[in-house]
């Protein structure tokens, strides 16, 4: 893809001296991927399933940045990068099924990536990068009279090695969970979650290299980021009767030494990088209502309430955000149709708001035995589209919001044929879904 921005920057009582800017970025990725999957069902309700999977990441990027006042070019920055990943997941697990409802599972999994980057800003970066993780559990699934328990126990290795750096950072975390699920009489249950899961820094954010942003900023890479730990628990109660049901949801999530983003003065210039900081908190609150008075019409409605808690360094920021989303579907014969609304779910993270889109799908379906046509309608009622973002930040703080009037009223039209041929064999559904999504390059632009 390619996306270039146009704009003009005015200094607070000179208007009539503007500066105009020029944003030019153009990407090209490739991401093929090889996923192989293996599952067994072995005499006495036992289960084995391997998956490995390997992908290829490139990545190519070229950006153009440009400052420009009564035809005077102030800036000029070009940069190019060139990214290439290679990445393994191999992962196996065993399960054996007892009398009762009881379970014996354990597992190993393994991940090792090699990443090689470029980067050319009038001067050249090359950044080799090696990072492993290996992760080993054990779970047991039992009951005591009414009370359904897992109990589970894992232990993580992670290092990560970066050409030039004579010290590899190595870390051991153990990965305790526990979770509680007791039915009441008639037709509520209850079930509580905790866990401990190791957070580990993305190669991208490894890099030791540095980019120019604009005239004022630049990007650096943080090569002596640590790995940190993430608390996590939740506690859901839901009731069901006939057509009627209800769910509500609250969940902590506590991470102390959270790798954030992190903006500091450095001489006449910012620099934009991450860091370990104190920690990050969050907090969801959330209530989901169900109904179905028929068997061709159901209506749902979620609302929540998510509480950021951004404890960094030299910074605390707290961001709240109410959402909702709604959905209602009907079905009669061949035909289906289902309407969606979602407002806009926010995250904020360090000094980062990151804003989620408002939106509403309406789609109809016609199936006639193997074929499929469907049509549907983005922003049917609406043509407020938006989606903020924000930055805190004290010395380099922005706010942006963007407005897509042109997506009212889009229509898409879907036509599907279900082929069967040949022999048919009993299917499963996959349980292991392995896969590497992240680059391993550093972000080159704002």
């Amino acid at each position: 893809p390619h996306e270039d921005y146009h704009g003009v920057l005015t200094q607070t009582g000179v208007p009539s001296d503007p500066i105009r800017l020029l944003d030019a970025n153009a990407q090209q990725e490739h991401n093929p991927a090889l996923d192989l999957y293996y599952q067994r069902e072995l005499p006495h309700q036992q289960t084995m399933v391997f998956n490995l999977v390997g992908s290829y990441y490139r990545t190519q990027t070229e950006r153009t940045y440009q400052e420009q006042q009564n035809s005077q070019l102030l800036t000029n920055l070009h940069n190019r990068v060139l990214g290439e990943k290679y990445s393994l997941i191999a992962e196996a697990i065993y399960e054996k099924q007892f009398e009762g409802g009881q379970r014996l599972s354990g597992g190993l999994r393994h991940l090792q990536a090699y990443s090689d980057n470029t980067y050319r800003n009038g001067h050249t970066y090359a950044a080799h990068l090696v990072q492993g993780e290996s992760y080993a559990f054990g779970e047991w699934k039992g009951k005591w009279q009414k009370l359904d328990y897992t109990v589970g126990f894992g232990l993580t290795r992670f290092y990560f090695n970066q050409t030039g750096e004579t010290d590899r950072y190595e870390r051991y975390q153990v990965n305790p969970r526990l979770t509680l699920f007791y039915p009441f009489s008639g037709s509520a249950s209850l079930r509580w979650r905790v866990r401990m899961n190791n957070e580990q820094p993305a190669l991208s954010q490894l890099s030791d290299v540095e980019q120019a942003i604009d005239s004022f900023q630049i990007r650096r890479g943080n090569p002596h980021l640590k790995a940190y730990t993430s608390y996590e628990t939740d506690l859901e109660y839901e009731f069901r009767k006939g057509w009627f049901q209800a769910n509500l949801k609250g969940a902590y999530s506590y991470q102390p030494n959270a790798i954030m983003d992190n903006k500091f003065q450095e001489g006449n210039r910012i620099v934009c990088t991450y860091d370990n900081h104190r920690n990050w908190q969050y907090v969801d609150l959330n209530a989901t209502v169900q109904v179905k008075p028929s068997s061709w019409l159901q209506l749902s409605l979620t609302g929540g309430m998510n509480h950021y808690i951004n404890r960094g360094n030299d910074y605390d920021h707290r961001y709240t955000n109410g959402w909702y989303q709604a959905e209602v579907a009907t079905q009669w014969k061949q035909w289906s149709l289902v309407y969606q609304l979602f407002s806009n779910y926010n995250q904020f993270r360090g000094e980062t708001l990151q804003g989620g889109e408002n939106i509403q799908f309406l789609q109809l379906n016609y199936q006639l035995k193997a074929v499929r046509l469907s049509i549907l309608v983005i922003n049917p009622f609406t043509d407020d589209y938006k989606v903020e973002s924000a930055n805190w930040n004290r010395y380099a703080s922005y706010q942006r919001r963007m407005h897509l009037r042109e997506s009212s009223q889009v229509f898409v039209v879907g036509l599907s044929y279900h082929l069967n041929v040949g022999r048919r064999f009993q299917s499963a559904e996959k349980r292991l879904h392995n896969a590497d999504n992240d680059s391993g390059v550093m972000k080159s632009g704002k």
